[in-house]
């Protein structure tokens, strides 16, 4: 798998909250804004461990199918 650069922004909204955007366009929201509540910066990192962890763990279970 490869990955390539991708640009990275947060645009500050209010107080504490930010929009997080790629060059893909995709958003994310960090912290209240609007009233909706946002992922806070732990659970951003929380989520960012487990995904890595779960595409490792496909990646291991697809190579021992195939042998």
């Amino acid at each position: 798998m490869t990955e390539e650069w991708t640009d990275i922004t947060a645009a500050w909204k209010n107080e504490i909250a930010f929009v997080g955007q790629d060059s893909n366009g995709a958003t994310l929201q960090m912290g209240t804004l609007d009233g909706k509540p946002g992922f806070s910066p732990m659970h951003l990192l929380l989520i960012a461990v487990a995904g890595c962890t779960g595409e490792d763990i496909v990646s291991i279970l697809q190579k021992n199918a195939l042998s």
